[in-house]
């Protein structure tokens, strides 16, 4: 019994996490170890995100977001946090796709 509960004790003695769930000790540590983006590249970043998850809706707006994309000349999500023009060129693209993938639904009749 005294082994199986030293086994279930990391290094610092604390309890081992169960395989897939998250140590407390880890839970409030930052994740990149690079400093933070710009506030204007993250109001870009976000901005451009949230009209392509509206839009597109989740998996088609990671997939736009996160490829290249040869109207535009790279990945979007890169181009739009970059400049302010890119977050306009990539905010239409995403309404060029959004119109082209939904048929005119008030036209027909």
């Amino acid at each position: 019994m005294a082994d199986s509960l030293a086994k279930s004790k990391t290094e610092a003695g604390t309890p081992a996490a169960e395989p897939g769930t998250a140590s407390a000790a880890g839970h409030w540590k930052r994740r990149s170890s690079g400093p933070p983006i710009p506030r204007d590249q993250a109001l870009r970043q976000g901005a451009v995100s949230l009209l392509a998850f509206e839009l597109l809706g989740r998996e088609d707006a990671l997939a736009f977001l996160n490829s290249d994309h040869p109207n535009l000349g790279g990945q979007p999500l890169k181009l739009a946090t970059a400049s302010a023009a890119g977050q306009v060129s990539v905010e239409a693209e995403i309404q060029r796709v959004a119109r082209d993938r939904k048929p005119d639904a008030g036209l027909s009749r």
